[in-house]
Parts: C-alpha cells; sequence; structure tokens
C-alpha cells in the first residue's frame, strides 16, 4: 500500500530521476510509466474502499491489465465529477426553507442539488440521503 502514498506528479517525477541515479540509471518507457500510473490509482481504489492491495494468485496479466485500466476510468471520472462539483459550488437550494410550510419542497430541492454535487471521494452527496423505507 505503499503506492497509494504517491501522487500520480510524484510517480511520474521519481521516474524522471531514475535516468539520473549515479549507480546503475535506468528509464522507463511510457508504456511502463502508463501502468505503473494505472496501477498506483487501483491501489489508491483499494484503499478508498477498504479492501487488499493485492491480486489473488493465480492472476493473469489479461485480468490485471484490465483492473488497472478500469482504476484510470474511475479516475477521469472522478475529475470530471469533480469539476462539476466545483461549478456546483455556489449553488443554491431553492427555495430557501424559512418555515416548516416549505419542508416538502425544500426537501425536494434539497435531494435534487445532492445528486448534481460531488463529495471529496468523488461519491455523489446524495448518497447520504435515505429513502424513509430503507430506514
Amino acid at each position: 500500500s505503499d503506492l497509494g502514498d504517491f501522487s500520480i506528479e510524484e510517480i511520474k517525477d521519481a521516474v524522471k530521476t531514475f535516468a539520473r541515479l549515479p549507480a546503475g540509471p535506468f528509464v522507463l518507457s511510457p508504456h511502463t510509466l502508463k501502468r505503473l500510473t494505472q496501477l498506483t490509482l487501483w491501489v489508491k481504489d483499494a484503499i478508498r474502499l477498504d479492501e487488499a492491495t493485492d491480486f489473488p494468485n493465480g492472476t493473469v496479466q489479461a485480468q490485471f491489465v484490465s483492473a488497472i485500466e478500469e482504476a484510470q476510468g474511475r479516475e477521469k471520472i472522478r475529475k470530471e465529477c469533480q469539476k462539476s462539483a466545483e461549478s456546483l459550488a455556489s449553488i443554491r437550494i431553492d427555495p430557501a426553507l424559512k418555515s416548516s410550510a416549505g419542508w416538502e419542497a425544500w426537501t425536494v430541492s434539497v435531494g435534487a442539488t445532492l445528486t448534481m454535487v460531488y463529495g471529496s471521494k468523488g461519491v455523489p452527496l446524495a448518497y447520504i440521503t435515505r429513502p424513509d423505507d430503507m430506514a
């Protein structure tokens, strides 16, 4: 899980220094850097979900590549959601709740707003609300 402690930028910066090592310099190909980045994103996802950060014995290359490519896809979605959330940060809930008489309309407005706004982990904030029948 040490890989999960590094940002993508830190990984890229570290890879650049490998060629300048005094003893045994080496260069990673762009493809290898891409895979390392994808693996880092996969580890971050596993940590976020409190799952194991290793692949089971018997994992074949196709499964490994598929898993890390999916992690990169999720990262793209999270970034898009974060951009969207930043633009929605100034959203006002209309109508504002000023008395108990407007409770129903306000509840609908809050629910609609929470489906459009995402939290820091890329999860829609509507996740925090539950329908009454699930209580």
